[in-house]
């Protein structure tokens, strides 16, 4: 599937729009003089670059258009830039494409059920048969081409949602709501918790009763944007109990990948705890968007907790090593999720100021992730 691009944008009307250099909540946190200079400088060093990055966004989704978190971050990334901008850039239209990729794509193993997943031509996974196949858990089992992947689901999700609020398109709010009423019950609530919910990493009953941090973490933030547009309080109180859950990990001392209701965690807490990894600032953006909808302290906390986890790193098991795995010092790695800290640039000096760092060494026009960190207010 192919879309026209319909981006003929300058960068400097672009970077006028964005008026996020010395935002409302800085001020309103108290922020230091340092801070809001480096939130300045940050925007002058982005500026030239955000019209191409936006248009940058919209072709990595038409080039990939069944890698869903790739589209769905595409998708959150020019949500963002409309968002601020007030479309005064005249970006909706590029948001309403890739929103509507998400639509048609959102059942494309056609088993009744809205979700999304990985390509089914992505190239063999292990020792899995096919392609589109993925044994995430490495324990042999292949989930089939086309499954429903709770990391994708909730990014998706997440973008609908906000292209409903942008938009006003019902099929967007739709979409959203059926994602999440059709993943509802896949996962359940720890015996050690009832206030608490996790969900399985997909749809597949292979990979029921394992418990990931990120995909669930994202789920709850799906939920509380969901909750955002509807008002249905059902949403509210799936994301509350997942942050709860969250809390829970935190209170536990686990920083690692897996939830400590995880069988692998329970093979080797000690090990698992600190296996701190680049999921981490992706579980550290789904608790700030659950705090921020939610008007929830404890999650907002919590995000800084997790995020701080990561980003100053002492562990010796993961941490100062390939950059694919560990990759927060912005002075040698230029992934993704270096920029990680601009979702959390106006939360205190010191994250403005690595917000800064990650941008200055972003070589090249900001990725669909890097741009979505870049313009969160």
């Amino acid at each position: 599937m192919r879309f026209k691009l319909k981006i003929v944008l300058g960068a400097a009307m672009l970077g006028v729009v964005l008026g996020w250099g010395l935002p409302a909540v800085a001020q309103q946190n108290g922020m230091a003089a340092g801070g809001k200079e480096s939130l300045a400088r940050t925007k002058e060093a982005v500026q030239p670059k955000l019209a191409p990055a936006t248009a940058a966004a919209l072709r990595n989704a038409a080039r990939q258009p069944q890698e869903h978190a790739a589209v769905a971050q595409s998708c959150l990334a020019i949500a963002s830039v409309v968002r601020q901008s007030g479309d005064s850039a005249g970006l909706k239209d590029s948001l309403i494409q890739v929103a509507d990729l998400l639509v048609k794509q959102k059942d494309l193993n056609a088993d009744g059920r809205v979700g999304w997943g990985v390509a089914a031509t992505r190239e063999k996974h292990k020792k899995c048969p096919g392609t589109g196949m993925l044994d995430a858990f490495g324990d042999g089992s292949c989930n089939p081409p086309n499954m429903e992947y709770t990391f994708q689901t909730g990014l998706a999700t997440m973008c609908l949602a906000q292209a409903y609020e942008l938009t006003r398109d019902a099929r967007y709010r739709e979409t959203a709501e059926r994602a999440l009423n059709d993943s509802w019950d896949i996962g359940r609530k720890p015996a050690a918790c009832s206030d608490c919910f996790y969900y399985w990493y997909s749809y597949d009953s292979n990979d029921n009763d394992r418990y990931v941090r990120n995909t669930n973490v994202l789920m709850g933030a799906a939920a509380a944007w969901v909750w955002k547009i509807s008002g249905n309080a059902k949403y509210k109180d799936r994301a509350a109990q997942i942050a709860k859950s969250e809390l829970r990990e935190l209170a536990a001392k686990n920083d690692g990948y897996f939830g400590i209701d995880d069988r692998r965690y329970k093979e080797a807490p000690d090990r698992e705890a600190k296996r701190i990894e680049n999921h981490v600032p992706w579980v550290a953006k789904g608790l700030a968007d659950i705090g921020s909808i939610l008007a929830d302290s404890k999650a907002k906390s919590a995000a800084i907790q997790v995020q701080d986890s990561w980003q100053f790193c002492s562990s010796a098991f993961t941490c100062k090593s390939d950059c694919d795995i560990w990759a927060a010092d912005s002075s040698r790695c230029t992934n993704s999720v270096t920029a990680s800290p601009c979702f959390h640039k106006n939360a205190s000096d010191r994250y403005a100021a690595l917000c800064e760092a990650a941008v200055r060494r972003i070589e090249r026009n900001p990725n669909s992730y890097q741009l979505w960190a870049i313009t969160t207010d």
